[in-house]
């Protein structure tokens, strides 16, 4: 069950019907703070309990993935053909390496996110600090590897990352 609660001042308050359908009234409490999450489990558990607990995120660990997932939609393989996915080969080395004197002197931190575009006349590759801060190199390998092996939009992914949108409440 979800409740929803808009912080105040002093914080939120959960309420004690959520306390009760978790079964942790009348229990010592953790409170545990995780980037973007904060997450009360019984300070004190048996062996049953915690395998029950660890389940039980796991679970919602998969629900919040699969509104994700269905936020993305299906690959309909953007280039044109049944090849896999261009995007799922964008990890690892960077094609072109940046030195560090370079981006120094640009006023590019060394930690930003590049970009390019091209000048076909010219020939010059202009690269420059993005305008976004996520993308996705930033999601962990093996969440791209199953968004891929179960066939969902990874480029509607990187959208979503790039343009910071709500996916999710709100």
């Amino acid at each position: 069950m979800k409740f929803v609660k808009e912080p105040d001042k002093s914080g939120i308050v959960i309420p004690a019907p959520a306390i009760k359908l978790s079964e942790l009234d009348g229990l010592p409490l953790e409170i545990h703070t995780l980037p973007g999450a904060v997450v009360v489990i019984s300070a004190e558990m048996e062996a049953m309990e915690l395998i029950r607990t660890a389940e039980s995120l796991k679970e919602l660990f998969a629900e919040l993935l699969t509104h994700l997932a269905k936020v993305c939609g299906p690959c309909n393989h953007c280039d044109g053909t049944k090849a896999e996915c261009p995007l799922i080969n964008s990890f690892g080395t960077p094609d072109v390496l940046v030195p560090g004197w370079a981006l120094d002197e640009a006023g590019i931190p060394r930690d930003a996110k590049l970009t390019c575009d091209a000048d076909e006349e010219s020939g010059e590759i202009r690269v420059c600090a993005a305008d976004y801060e996520h993308d996705l190199t930033d999601v962990p390998r093996h969440l791209v590897e199953s968004f891929r092996s179960f066939g969902f939009c990874l480029g509607e992914l990187e959208e979503h990352l790039m343009v910071e949108d709500i996916v999710y409440g709100g």
